[in-house]
């Protein structure tokens, strides 16, 4: 490299302008030129000796990359499986009333777009409470914050209901409408840490009101609804109704609802013989 600057130096004194020997543009190129085989030749020493340490050093240094990009791969899977929660759900149909089983243990959490501390859990849910007028007491909600920390399914009920929605009826869609419509409907209701009791728990209340009531004997749908809320302190619309109906009949029981009587002129005695037959005999 040495003798390329003296080269350069013995042209630039044969071709250079005399008049501006040290502070023309050929000077400064001369200068960029200097600069740059001196850089060069710099770089060119310490190649050879990084060579020859990374030989050196891969038997080290290869397993720690390797090792550094599975835990890379694994941090991202998991960070994925926070936000998409799924599982396989147990489904078991029969005659006798069985409800679908569920497994308490989570196999993956929501746990990332949710608020870690228990007091905004609270406040998600008593915000949501008030404003679609659920029937939730302060023991349960207490009680729902508590399970949400053991069970993946409460943990994704708290989720959803920090999410906006333009009517309360958005709110039911979803493999748990069941219990949504339950927690809606019910003014006195039961609510259980373990989430596959809570579905024991709405499937036998929910039998419980369509077992009284002999649809038969109802001209509408929307009378036997007005009938089964006054009897049953419930607040059952068309839609709740229905919800709770699929529920029943996808574990088993099945209730007709198309035999009704025909409109006919009646007397008040009749009025009064048919809503004494609706009673229940003891």
């Amino acid at each position: 490299m040495t003798w390329l600057i003296v080269l350069l130096l013995i042209g630039y004194a044969v071709k250079g302008d005399r008049n501006n020997f040290f502070t023309g543009k050929q000077f400064n190129t001369l200068k960029k030129w200097i600069i740059g085989i001196f850089l060069v030749s710099i770089f060119s020493s310490f190649i050879p000796s990084l060579l020859i340490a990374s030989f050196a050093l891969s038997p080290v240094l290869l397993p720690i990359i390797i090792v550094a990009v599975i835990v890379s791969k694994k941090k991202k899977k998991k960070k994925e499986d926070t936000v998409q929660r799924g599982g396989s759900v147990n489904q078991k149909n029969d005659t006798s009333g069985s409800y679908y089983g569920y497994g308490n243990a989570p196999k993956r959490t929501v746990s990332s777009i949710l608020p870690r501390e228990a007091s905004k859990r609270r406040k998600i849910i008593e915000k949501f409470n008030k404003k679609y007028e659920l029937y939730l007491t302060e023991s349960q909600i207490q009680r729902i914050v508590d399970a949400s920390y053991y069970s993946v399914e409460w943990e994704k009920e708290i989720a959803d209901m920090n999410k906006e929605y333009n009517s309360v009826y958005e709110w039911f869609q979803g493999q748990t409408g069941w219990l949504r419509a339950y927690l809606k409907v019910f003014k006195v209701q039961s609510v259980c840490s373990d989430f596959g009791q809570q579905k024991q728990i709405c499937f036998s209340e929910f039998d419980q009101v369509f077992r009284e009531i002999n649809f038969a004997s109802y001209y509408s749908q929307d009378e036997a609804i007005r009938d089964m809320n006054d009897k049953f302190f419930t607040d059952f619309n068309d839609i709740s109704f229905m919800i709770a109906y699929r529920f029943l009949e996808s574990n088993g029981r099945k209730y007709d609802l198309t035999k009704r009587n025909v409109i006919k002129n009646e007397s008040e005695t009749d009025i009064l013989a048919r809503k004494y037959d609706r009673m229940p005999s003891h």
